[in-house]
């Protein structure tokens, strides 16, 4: 399959973006995709998997989750980031 004819155009605005945000002092985080799922009934459109453990994970359906996991697990007081990533959401 080939690549969409507006692939080169995204490519050239994210690393503007990210020069504009590095200017500024944010640093690109990528925190963990998959997060843990306590109760699957409490979100009936998450993305469920299993993973190698067998313990029930989902897919972000937006980047503020898993980022508050991170920023609790190393002790964030203040930070600027920016992430460029894909949003799983059904259809």
């Amino acid at each position: 399959m080939d690549s969409p004819e507006y692939t080169p155009m995204f490519e050239v605005v994210q690393e503007k973006l990210t020069a504009i945000f590095r200017l500024h002092g944010a640093m690109n985080s990528e925190p963990p995709i998959l997060t843990p799922v306590l109760d699957p009934a409490e979100n009936p459109e998450d993305i469920l998997l299993l993973d190698k453990r067998g313990q029930v994970v989902s897919l972000p359906s937006n980047g503020l989750v898993p980022f508050a996991r991170e920023a609790k697990r190393r002790n964030y007081d203040r930070i600027k980031r920016f992430q460029f990533f894909n949003a799983y959401r059904p259809k």
